[in-house]
Formats: structure tokens, sequence, C-alpha cells
């Protein structure tokens, strides 16, 4: 499944164009949602549950190498869920744990505010 024409943005990163789509209007609170994927449409997808500042290239291919590193790759294989704090200057990177809700993250950066 292709993402959304709508906030999609193309990166490239070591050669490899990928596309990244967020909605600015949901960049706070559990709906803070960036998604990655092969600039060709097809492949698997990076989901990364976004706390902190804007949405930055630079911060996008910085989860996306996070994401490589822990085994995602754009072209095969299966969706990784991450998680990325950049609310300081230190960013905090983190894999879904198997166990992990669907707003894993944000309930361990802040804690669970709402039931499932």
């Amino acid at each position: 499944m292709t993402l959304p024409k709508r906030n999609r943005h193309l990166i490239v990163i070591d050669g490899v164009e990928l596309h990244y789509n967020f909605h600015p209007h949901r960049l706070h609170g559990r709906e803070s949602w960036v998604c990655v994927q092969d600039a060709s449409g097809c492949g698997p997808l990076l989901k990364i549950q976004w706390i902190g500042k804007s949405v930055l290239p630079n911060l996008v291919e910085t989860a996306v190498r996070y994401g490589m590193s822990q085994g995602w790759t754009p072209q095969s294989g299966t969706e990784l869920d991450i998680g990325i704090d950049c609310r300081l200057d230190n960013i905090n990177l983190t894999t879904k744990p198997e166990d992990g809700t669907r707003w894993w993250f944000y309930d361990e950066i802040f804690g669970s505010i709402m039931s499932e």
C-alpha cells in the first residue's frame, strides 16, 4: 500500500529514495506518527511514534537509520515500529517491545492516560 500523497515527503538515504508521511496537525499526544516507505510504494512500513520537535528531515533520517540498524529494510521484510523522543538535544530512540500496545512509546514516556 502506497502512502497517501497528501503530506508526503521525499528523502534520500544512502541513495535509496523513501517517502515519509505525517499529518502536521496530529503531532501531539498519542496520534503522533510518521510512516516511512520505499518511494516505489512497495515494501514494509517503518512506523515511528513521534514525540517532541517538528518533523525535520535530519530527524527522520536519524529514525530511519535506527530502524535499519534494528533490521528494517525498505524493499522487503516486515513492518517495524519504533519511537523517537526528540524533545531535548539528546534524542532517544527505541524499538517497540513484542507485547507493546499501539501507543507503547507515548505511554512509556508519559505514562498510560487512556485505557485501550
